[in-house]
């Protein structure tokens, strides 16, 4: 080192070789990576840092990064047409000690073709101690794999001969079952005969006991209408009366709203031809912005909703609710109002399940009115799938009476 320039290559490496002599195996680590990094080396000089590298990283048993540098130190020997080295030796030592026979037995063969001809006697020493022990076992393991494949081929020549001796025994045993079909099948022929005669036997007697049957109940019937006409006939003098003042109480209703929302347009209309008489542009603008009216009308005409709905079904929310798990049961804010999933499901009882008619009506988007569905299915005490036909049956009964 006295002797060297501190920047030389033969300096780096004798401080790194000083440092792994005196266990200071990180700095010899350090002073190579930064000597590496700085310096544009040749193939050759490479491959003489990275064996170096790779010295200190056997002395801290970092065996990865031992391996990574031997790579590195071999393929620059290799590209520098050096045939006197030890990396691709170690390297091989590295890949015998893992058990990689294969790689560790060609890098040896390769080490040892390229001492003997470079005639390095101490190389072709070094490598005695080492190639006969990789070579005899990795001739071991061929000779091993051969046997095994001489075992699998027997294995399969047996599991041939057994198959084939399977296939005669399961084709004599196709023969017989065939022969047995035919006879089941004539058999079973002969039986089904005597089955339609015996069938039209049964049916003939069936046919006389039906007549009979329809005699007496055509008889049972026609008192039993009689009766049931009778009653018909008063239920429907009295449904009449009242189907016919409920109709006239809703058109009556429809026709105020209709004249209240004509009103509160013309009222809306007014307003803003006053404020552009007098050249409030802005605030025409303003008003036209403004969402106000919007959401009194909507609000009113949701509270008519709720009202006219729950005077035609006015058990929906708790028939609703039976229809759900205790623990999710749905109830209004309000008595004589619809929360929003109730209103969903009240169109849904008048017909209207499609999810975008719906979003129109509640002035929502299709996709809140999707995860609202699914989120009350989920609550169904019953199939969920089911749910809304379920919600379909709400009032049936007293529907069916109005119609009788």
């Amino acid at each position: 080192m006295s002797v060297n320039d501190p920047a030389s290559l033969a300096y780096i490496i004798t401080k790194a070789d000083k440092y792994n002599s005196f266990g200071q195996y990180d700095k010899a680590v350090e002073t190579m990576n930064d000597f590496m990094s700085k310096n544009d080396l040749s193939e050759h000089e490479k491959a003489i840092c990275a064996w170096t590298l790779a010295e200190s990283y056997r002395y801290l048993n970092d065996a990865e990064n031992q391996k990574e540098q031997l790579i590195i130190s071999s393929i620059g020997d290799l590209k520098a047409a050096v045939r006197e080295y030890v990396s691709l030796r170690h390297l091989a030592l590295l890949l015998y000690k893992e058990g990689d026979l294969e790689r560790a037995y060609r890098f040896m063969n390769i080490a040892m073709d390229d001492a003997t001809k470079c005639n390095a006697r101490q190389r072709i020493v070094e490598l005695n101690g080492a190639y006969p022990e990789i070579s005899g076992i990795y001739v071991d393991k061929i000779k091993k794999q051969q046997h095994s494949l001489m075992v699998a081929l027997w294995i399969i020549t047996f599991l041939s001969l057994v198959v084939v001796v399977t296939l005669v025994y399961v084709w004599k045993q196709m023969k017989v079952i065939s022969k047995s079909r035919s006879d089941l099948a004539v058999a079973n022929d002969k039986l089904n005969s005597l089955n339609e005669e015996l069938m039209t036997s049964n049916e003939n007697l069936s046919v006389a006991n039906v007549k009979l049957s329809e005699s007496n109940s055509r008889l049972n019937e026609a008192i039993a209408g009689l009766s049931e006409a009778n009653r018909k006939l008063s239920c429907a003098y009295k449904e009449i009366a009242e189907n016919s003042s409920l109709k006239e109480f809703y058109i009556g209703r429809y026709m105020e709203e209709c004249m209240s929302y004509i009103d509160n347009l013309d009222s809306y209309r007014k307003s803003l031809l006053k404020l552009a008489g007098t050249g409030k542009l802005a605030d025409v603008k303003d008003k036209l912005k403004s969402t106000e009216i919007l959401d009194v009308c909507l609000k009113n005409f949701y509270a008519d909703f709720d009202s006219t709905f729950l005077k035609l079904f006015p058990t929906f929310v708790e028939d609703f609710n039976k229809l759900l798990l205790d623990e999710e049961r749905i109830v209004p804010k309000r008595e004589g109002a619809l929360s929003t999933e109730l209103r969903i499901f009240a169109l849904i009882r008048l017909g209207i399940t499609d999810s975008d008619k719906i979003a129109k009506f509640l002035h929502y988007s299709l996709t809140t009115i999707y995860n609202y569905r699914t989120r009350v299915r989920n609550k169904a005490r019953n199939e969920r799938a089911a749910l809304e036909a379920e919600v379909m049956k709400i009032g049936l009964a007293k529907d069916a009476k109005n119609t009788l």
